[in-house]
């Protein structure tokens, strides 16, 4: 997927300036609470939706097939988001969610017009990774029925008889799993063992996370199924 460019190179230098000038001061310095969170466009109806948590840094647009991490984090305790359209304005999705110092969370917007859906899950990391991968899958297209994912030429699926997600369900379905790292390719099946979607050789890196996202709908030419892939 494609991960859009953030520039905050003139804040960085002057966070370093701040820094260097201050050395002495900082003894009393008591860190903001912030949480961190990955913002995944999946809802294929629209060129982009528009993430609003009414506070700073938002709101801001994502493309879809897009994500967006925001590289300062999000303020924590209870926030109200609501997610749009953004050809049209259209409602999507006013909710509340809970944000948890230092802690990471991953956020799917998907659906369609009329059942819009969204997931927040927790991104938690594993032990002793070592020199393996992490995956873990969501089924968030439409009109796919159950699915099974299949990494190179493994005749076992690493991820089977997913439907579409549900909020319950993409929690269930939000702890990775390790697995080998390396470049493979990415198929998804149906429960006839049909292709819906592949993806040519991606490169998993060692000690890296990785979320498998089948998005778009089955049957429209418009927006066919498609594998994305969040690194982190």
């Amino acid at each position: 997927m494609k991960k859009l460019p953030l520039q905050f190179l003139a804040c960085l230098i002057l966070s370093v300036f701040a820094f260097s000038s201050c050395l002495d001061d900082d003894d009393d310095y008591v860190p903001i609470p912030t949480g961190y969170m990955t913002f995944i466009n999946g809802f294929s109806q629209s060129s982009q939706v528009v993430y609003d948590l009414n506070g700073p840094n938002s709101p801001f647009a994502v493309q879809y097939q897009a994500y967006l991490r925001p590289p300062y984090g999000v303020q924590v305790g209870q926030r109200s988001l609501q997610i749009y359209s953004y050809d049209d304005r259209a409602p999507l999705v006013d909710t509340l969610i809970t944000v948890k110092d230092s802690a990471a969370y991953s956020t799917f917007a998907y659906g369609t017009i009329e059942e819009p859906q969204f997931a927040l899950i927790e991104d938690k990391s594993l032990e002793d990774l070592d020199q393996k991968s992490a995956f873990r899958f969501l089924n968030l297209a439409n009109n796919t029925g159950v699915v099974n994912l299949y990494l190179g030429d493994e005749a076992t699926p690493i991820f089977e008889d997913r439907a579409t997600e549900t909020g319950t369900s993409a929690t269930e379905h939000q702890t990775f799993i390790a697995s080998e790292s390396g470049s493979f390719s990415i198929k998804v099946t149906d429960a006839s063992g049909a292709e819906v979607a592949t993806r040519d050789n991606y490169e998993f890196k060692k000690g890296q996370y990785y979320t498998f996202i089948l998005i778009g709908t089955n049957g429209d030419t418009d927006t066919p199924p498609y594998i994305g892939v969040v690194a982190y």
